[in-house]
């Protein structure tokens, strides 16, 4: 066992299975577990300014820990097509959740405050295979607080005749200061406690004080719904599940390679709705609070396709055809904004919005009559979309598509109205917003 865990093992609290450990929230702050560290990023004096959306972004930026540079795997089951970056930012911190740590980075200074799970973790920092194992940590509000959710896999050691067992930890910290809140573990399934290689643990999304967590490998997928609240498992589910809105979950079903999508209510688990078709090569993702994202090549026509749907009911906004490996982003606003393959040489991209309630279409690009092209797009937040051409970085308004001005100088791929971060290759800056 490496030091950084057993220093962490000793720091805390006993906790037994689904109980909820108080009192022990902390932060390590020790070398061996990188709690605090200096970047040599400049000392900025001046306060960060919250810009709402950013127009422009400074440099040089500040260097965030390699696991920020981590994604999702393509071949764990239920996972997206589209690659997220494993953070979450809330106001000046950058969240970044791994399968080992939960680290809170200070986007100003670089500075970072590193949470550990309560025992060992199955995957520790100088394994191998620790990349593409945990997507972005939850923000959640509970109890009228702001918290960061983050879940673990985890081994309890084993004790006289008991054996060792593996179980799933989740872990709350206060979002404005990282400082530890609570602790509980959920029982793993069969399946899992017995399986060998990748076994991703993520947080799927959550509304109001409800949240979904999923573990997952090639062949298996589990779901729990958890009341952040009580901490207490409102159900647990073998289901692919990917993505939270309008009260329900967004589920795969797959069958010798065909996948049929439908909705399970997300307090109760039941079924809400079925898709009628089936598919492969899937993704489905958030496109409004009520408004589901559904796309894929259809099983029996080979048509591609891309879906706006209730998510409450299933009732299709919009369906835009002949687009293959759609990714979108919801603007958390008023938008959602997506890119798809044409497969048209000259013009490869297309890149198009909806109303993130009504899916209705808003615009697209390339205009062939206004000489514009598509830019591959980065990010979108709070009515303003991200993304490059060969011109440089571009910002457009998300309502419109039109560029705006001053060019940003940065094509984020995650922001907020403090921070933007960009990536190149798998290293992660963050640069703070100046207008």
């Amino acid at each position: 066992m490496s030091n950084r865990v057993t220093t962490a093992i000793s720091m805390v609290c006993a906790v037994t299975a689904l109980t909820l450990v108080t009192g022990c929230g902390r932060d390590i702050s020790s070398p061996e577990s990188r709690g605090s560290r200096d970047s040599g990023a400049p000392d900025l004096k001046a306060p960060m300014t919250s810009y709402d959306p950013p127009r422009t972004f400074g440099k040089p930026g500040v260097p965030l820990p390699k696991e920020a540079g981590f994604g999702p795997s393509s071949d764990i089951w239920g996972s997206a097509l589209g690659g997220r970056l494993p953070v979450t930012l809330y106001k000046t911190w950058a969240y970044i959740a791994s399968p080992y740590d939960l680290q809170a980075v200070n986007t100003d200074n670089g500075r970072v405050t590193t949470v550990l799970p309560q025992h060992e973790a199955l995957v520790e920092p100088e394994d191998r295979i620790t990349e593409e194992l945990s997507g972005p940590p939850l923000l959640a509000s509970v109890g009228g607080r702001s918290q960061i959710i983050v879940p673990f896999g985890i081994q309890i050691p084993g004790s006289g005749t008991t054996a060792a067992t593996r179980t799933l930890e989740l872990t709350a910290v206060d979002a404005d200061s990282a400082a530890q809140q609570w602790r509980t573990q959920l029982q793993l399934p069969d399946w899992a406690r017995r399986a060998y290689g990748k076994l991703a643990v993520t947080m799927v999304g959550g509304q109001g004080s409800t949240a979904v967590v999923k573990v997952a490998n090639s062949y298996h997928s589990t779901a729990y719904a958890i009341d952040l609240e009580t901490h207490r498992v409102l159900w647990q589910q073998d289901l692919a599940a990917m993505a939270v809105t309008g009260g329900n979950i967004a589920v795969f079903d797959r069958d010798t390679g065909e996948t049929r999508l439908r909705t399970v209510d997300l307090l109760t688990g039941e079924t809400t709705w079925t898709d009628t078709g089936t598919a492969h090569q899937v993704n489905a993702s958030v496109a409004g609070p009520n408004v589901l994202h559904y796309s894929g090549n259809d099983y029996k026509s080979g048509h591609e396709f891309t879906k706006f749907l209730n998510a409450r009911t299933g009732e299709l906004l919009n369906n835009v055809e002949n687009l293959a490996r759609v990714t979108c982003t919801y603007d958390g606003k008023a938008t959602t904004v997506c890119s798809g393959k044409t497969g048209d040489f000259e013009n490869p991209d297309q890149v198009f919005a909806v109303d993130a309630t009504t899916g209705k279409l808003l615009w697209k690009l390339p205009d062939t009559t206004a000489n514009r092209v598509a830019p591959s797009i980065t990010t979108a937040w709070n009515g303003r979309v991200y993304g490059t051409t060969r011109n440089g970085p571009v910002a457009l308004d998300a309502r419109t598509g039109a560029d705006t001005t001053p060019g940003p100088g940065l094509a984020p791929v995650l922001v907020n109205g403090y921070t933007g971060l960009a990536i190149d290759g798998r290293t992660v800056t963050a640069h703070r917003t100046t207008s």
